[in-house]
């Protein structure tokens, strides 16, 4: 008997790690995707590097962005980043200073400047494609959730992607539950 329980306790947790993040609206569920249908989650192979996962809430020559993404290291040296940038936030209401809600949803079109835009990343030996989303190639952030005092977002995103051949990247069940990292 006690074989089987740890068996199905092995089981159970060899196949979690292939599962999609799941939303608490807590800030610990952490940010993760399906590329292309196959799983894709925050990685790197150095225990002290960077955060490899963010929602982030900054301003660039006056204007401010929600950037929300993740990238994953495997030991081949191999960078896959997924990003997402939502320009012109009004986060803080300019007369009170209070921090405004972020629930809403904001649609991935062409960077061009002013639009909210996706992207898909991949660096192998110098080799970076990188796919963006575009007006033919579009998608959608949703933020369902946002806890303004304990700064924690949830929510959902998908998006197509292209790179300069037309190859078609697929982003799609991407959730986060997030702390917002400013």
């Amino acid at each position: 008997m006690k074989k089987i329980l740890i068996l199905v306790l092995i089981l159970n947790f060899a196949c979690s790690n292939d599962d999609i993040t799941e939303i608490q609206n807590n800030g610990t569920g952490g940010i993760s995707c399906l590329v292309n249908g196959q799983v894709l989650k925050p990685k790197t192979n150095s225990v002290f590097g960077p955060s490899t996962q963010y929602f982030k809430i900054y301003d660039d020559q006056g204007i401010t962005y929600i950037n929300v993404g993740f990238y994953n290291k495997n030991s081949n040296s191999e960078w896959k980043i997924v990003d997402i940038y939502i320009p012109n936030i009004e986060y803080r209401d300019s007369i009170t200073n209070q921090i405004n809600s972020l629930v809403g949803t904001y649609n991935l079109k062409e960077n061009n400047g002013t639009n909210s835009y996706g992207t898909y990343d991949i660096n192998v030996l110098d080799n970076f494609p990188t796919y963006t989303t575009t007006e033919n190639h579009n998608g959608e952030l949703k933020i369902d959730y946002h806890d303004i005092d304990n700064f924690i977002v949830s929510g959902t995103f998908w998006f197509n992607a292209v790179d300069e051949n037309g190859e078609i990247v697929e982003i799609r069940e991407g959730r986060f539950d997030k702390e917002i990292n400013n």
